[in-house]
């Protein structure tokens, strides 16, 4: 095996003048402030929305003082004809967040799912994910700068894919929620610059990241807009798409995801990708979750940290019937089975005159024929034992001991109250949404990526990369799409290790399982079979262990939608690549 200290002498830098020990000793003293804060948030039994506000107050509170410490970064000039900030001043903004060094990991090609942190990484400790009232504890966030900084806004992008911002967290103009006005939801970040070392090392792959370019560094490609120009700074949806009563897509806090109809053909119009600069998930939507937790936590196996909603699988019936009311009556034993906040359907389950079954399938009208993807509010435990699920809903409604109560992929912005990565009451349950990054994700649907198929022709399904959204076809590669040549795994296949199909990472070789390789599972159409499918990702309600960011579902067609089918609204679907003059110079 190569030592893992090789070759870092061709990647050390001069340390940043502004990360003296002084600044930095007084980073993590307003770090430790956060964490009080919301300790003393938590023993208080503030409600979820309220300590959702106060967290974010508090963490905005150590970013100004982080600020300062800094020196007071350039400040973003707000257009009033524009009404959005100057992305002149966005970028350097953003800019001043850099820290110019160079980070790395050892990603091992084998079982092994413990990475190894090298370059500027090394010796940083791996955050401990938290939960409402605990906060994140991540040592790549006290210094405030470097490539794992972020921060939230609210944006979109103009029709020729160039990014905008037009509210920051802390300005007045910013929301999580639907402000009234189409605002969209996004974490912020400096472009990241990398290099794939993967014949260096026979047991590992060398990933080293900057947000600084670098000689022989590459960023993400949809970092290239159309005409050849670097963005000014990356946008990536904070959630999934929900969509407003205009019917427009959305990324806001305190909507229900928009399922049932979304694929990768239906998407075309959904997000209007010939006329806007917006498309569904976007190969560098997908890229940046992967890149966020393996680099910071330093492994392959995403469950160890995150399980997200992937075990929370729960069809019960009634066991009252009830007129014009606004709850559902369960048995004790089943209430115990959903959560107060999660997202559940329910249908009259009736089999008509023809006496055969409706069965259990989410996608069958009369199975979410009452009320469809509505939240629980509370518990309530009546006096004959059983136990009353309070709904939010609109209408009252008519209940049944033969109708069907079905969990569903949960609301936007569930995690809002928790403080950095985490889950808001474990990471580990298997029945809740995780937030890495500043992104939610995992909501229990999986996730359709634009800008991405498979295609076969009788030997194996390959990656096929859309640079640009404006192109995207129905049922058809985009022109100007990008055969990678690379093998989408067989059917059933754990992957092990991690390839790079033009900014798509996706997982390659077999014989891992829950708890090595890649520790996601992946599906697939039969090597034999013929055509195009849709790329969907992370796994849905009942996924289990096989779920996570590598777990792919290769065997839809491009047309197939589904309840358990969301997406997100991307920034950065119009990419390109690097103007030849640029790259000259």
């Amino acid at each position: 095996m190569t030592d893992e200290n090789a070759n870092a002498q061709n990647y050390v830098v001069v340390e940043d003048p502004l990360m003296s020990d002084a600044t930095g000793k007084e980073l993590v003293n307003v770090g430790s402030q956060v964490v009080e804060h919301l300790k003393d948030i938590a023993n208080q039994g503030i409600e979820p929305q309220k300590a959702a506000q106060e967290a974010r107050e508090a963490a905005a509170d150590a970013r100004a003082a982080a600020s300062e410490a800094r020196g007071n970064p350039p400040q973003p000039t707000w257009d009033e004809v524009k009404q959005r900030y100057s992305n002149e001043t966005m970028a350097a903004y953003a800019h001043s967040h850099r820290d110019g060094k160079i980070y790395g990991i050892k990603v091992p090609k084998s079982m092994i799912t413990d990475c190894i942190k090298i370059g500027a990484a090394e010796g940083i400790a791996a955050p401990v994910p938290g939960t409402i009232g605990t906060p994140c504890v991540d040592p790549f966030a006290l210094t405030g700068k470097g490539p794992h900084w972020e921060e939230d806004v609210c944006g979109g992008a103009d029709p020729d894919g160039v990014p905008f911002v037009d509210g920051i967290e802390g300005d007045g103009r910013f929301s999580l929620t639907d402000n009234g006005h189409g605002n969209n939801v996004y974490v912020l970040k400096n472009v990241i610059w990398n290099k794939f070392e993967d014949d260096i090392d026979p047991d590992y792959i060398w990933w080293f990241y900057s947000d600084t370019r670098k000689a022989g560094y590459e960023p993400n490609p949809q970092a290239w807009l159309p005409d050849g120009t670097l963005r000014p700074y990356m946008l990536t949806p904070k959630y999934g798409a929900s969509k407003d009563a205009k019917g427009n897509l959305r990324s806001v806090s305190g909507a229900p995801l928009y399922v049932r109809k979304l694929s990768h053909d239906s998407g075309i119009d959904e997000a209007k990708t010939a006329t806007t600069g917006y498309s569904l998930k976007s190969v560098y939507d997908d890229w940046y979750i992967k890149f966020s937790y393996i680099t910071r936590y330093g492994t392959k196996n995403f469950q160890k940290l995150f399980t997200g909603c992937s075990n929370y699988n729960v069809q019960v019936a009634p066991v009252l019937a009830e007129s014009g009311v606004k709850r559902v009556v369960v048995s004790a034993t089943d209430a115990e089975k959903f959560l107060d906040g999660s997202c559940v359907s329910l249908g009259t389950h009736d089999t008509g005159n023809s006496g055969a079954s409706v069965g259990t399938d989410r996608n069958t009208a009369k199975n979410y024929d009452v009320f469809d993807m509505k939240r629980i509010v509370s518990h309530e435990t009546l006096a004959n034992g059983n136990v009353a699920l309070n709904i939010e809903c609109d209408a009252p409604f008519d209940t049944g001991t033969a109708y069907l109560l079905s969990t569903m992929p949960w609301w936007a912005g569930v995690t809002d109250a928790v403080e950095g990565d985490g889950s808001p009451s474990s990471n580990l349950s298997g029945n809740e949404p995780c937030k890495v990054g500043g992104v939610e994700l995992m909501y229990g649907a999986y996730e359709l990526v634009h800008g991405v198929m498979q295609q076969s022709v009788g030997d194996g399904f390959y990656f096929i990369v859309n640079p640009d959204s404006r192109n995207e076809k129905k049922g058809a590669v985009a022109p100007g799409a990008i055969k990678t040549g690379i093998r989408m795994v067989d059917d059933g296949t754990w992957p092990i290790t991690i390839v790079n199909a033009h900014g798509l990472l996706v997982g390659q070789g077999k014989g891992g399982n829950s708890n090595s390789g890649l520790c996601d599972c992946s599906y697939n159409s039969k090597p034999t079979d013929k055509g195009l499918r849709e790329h969907l990702t992370s796994g849905c309600l009942w996924d289990g262990s096989g779920a996570g960011p590598w777990y792919v579902v290769g065997g839809a067609w491009l047309d197939w939608a589904s309840w358990s089918i969301c997406s997100r609204l991307s920034a950065t679907g119009r990419g390109g690549e690097e103007a030849p003059a640029a790259k000259a110079a």
